[in-house]
């Protein structure tokens, strides 16, 4: 019998796999290990190597990191056809040009990587169908449709963009249509290049506009202080060191909050929201007004990260209405929401039972949330700081 047998019986894992290469157009080795076989590296070798000797997929070999990645093939289409998929394309509809594959690489990765955490992607071509501004040689990777249902365009920013690229990017935000952006960005340099050019073209989104590092945006979209639902639960927790009071007066603001005995504006700038960095500019800039009309007066507390901190101190620049709060990324990861949580689930926190209880004995998932909620509520209260403007500041700017 050889080795890797060809595909005889045909099982729900084998589908799916078919159904994201005709979804995704391609998807590395690793990307189906992670999405399918993650307990089991060898086996997704054996696995693709049979679906290979069936004829339903190609294996494509390129230079960028010795990564291989797969393709289907028309047999791997018919295949999808007799098990009752829809499928209106052909392989000539999926082919990827090579100055491509990276971008398409790099957005699969994203969506392998939050799906498991209530995340959906639509790629480039169906977000370009359903947008009339966007056109079919647009930069767009797609869209990213959060847990609580927020839809965000996305792009990918490599380490050394061309200017009339993104140029391109910022006019397709500015005609997409589309409300909310994620942008991440390999190296600080993408991420100055980005800011610098939207302050250039005074470039404003109704919705979020956020930059991120590639590799820290991912971690922190997997956390529950990126879902605005979550978000207030966890501040609204009498002992955390930051407490939710109301609703913010201020658009865009998270919320008005007690921090070490004074009222102050609560910003999430875990995102680099860069329409939260024009809000607080609006605010400071309306402070001499407000001081006229006898009106009260809040601080800004930012919530921010270590690694993020010199970032925002340059955005904002120095303010005595401006501090900061910093958690380092273990503590936002102590905030990952469980993989496969569902949205219509009712979510835990450390002071319930679950219902599922008998005798008086908590579930096992009561008592993992309450030991991650302890964790969590600790965490922040280790990483609490208090920085007034930005006198400490190390520049957070592009290498020469």
């Amino acid at each position: 019998m050889p080795q890797h047998p060809r595909v005889k019986r045909v099982q729900q894992r084998d589908v799916a796999i078919l159904q994201d290469l005709y979804r995704y157009r391609i998807l590395t080795t690793d990307q189906l290990r992670r999405r399918y076989f993650s307990n089991s590296k060898s086996y997704v070798y054996q696995k693709v190597h049979a679906m290979k000797k069936s004829g339903l997929i190609i294996s494509i070999h390129r230079e960028f990191g010795g990564t291989a990645y797969y393709r289907l093939t028309d047999a791997g289409i018919s295949f999808l056809k007799k098990q009752g998929i829809p499928v209106t394309k052909g392989t000539k509809d999926l082919y990827v040009s090579p100055r491509l594959l990276p971008y398409l690489v790099m957005s699969n990765d994203i969506m392998v990587e939050l799906s498991p955490y209530g995340w959906e992607m639509q790629d480039s071509r169906e977000t370009k169908a359903r947008y009339r501004g966007l056109n079919r040689s647009g930069n767009i990777q797609g869209t990213l449709i959060s847990p609580d249902g927020t839809e965000y365009g996305f792009f990918v920013l490599m380490e050394s963009t061309r200017d009339q690229n993104m140029l391109k990017m910022i006019k397709e935000i500015e005609t997409s249509g589309i409300t909310n952006f994620l942008i991440f960005a390999k190296g600080r340099d993408s991420i100055w290049h980005f800011i610098e050019r939207s302050r250039e073209k005074k470039l404003v989104t109704n919705g979020a506009l956020c930059v991120m590092d590639y590799a820290f945006g991912v971690e922190y979209l997997k956390s529950r202080l990126s879902d605005k639902r979550h978000f207030k639960r966890i501040f609204q927790d009498e002992q955390a060191p930051v407490h939710w009071l109301a609703p913010s007066d201020r658009t865009r603001f998270e919320c008005i909050a007690r921090y070490r005995d004074e009222e102050v504006y609560l910003v999430n700038l875990l995102d680099t929201d860069l329409m939260k960095v024009e809000a607080v500019h609006h605010y400071l800039g309306d402070i001499p007004r407000l001081q006229r009309f006898g009106e009260k007066l809040r601080r800004v507390l930012v919530l921010t990260e270590p690694g993020l901190r010199d970032l925002h101190g340059e955005l904002l620049g120095e303010s005595q209405y401006i501090c900061y709060l910093e958690l380092s990324r273990n503590r936002i990861n102590a905030f990952r929401r469980p993989k496969g949580e569902m949205n219509n689930e009712p979510h835990h926190t450390g002071t319930e039972i679950d219902h599922e209880a008998h005798h008086g004995q908590e579930s096992h998932r009561t008592r993992d949330c309450r030991s991650a909620e302890r964790s969590a509520k600790k965490h922040v209260q280790s990483d609490e700081t208090h920085i007034k403007g930005r006198t400490d500041l190390r520049p957070y700017r592009r290498t020469k």
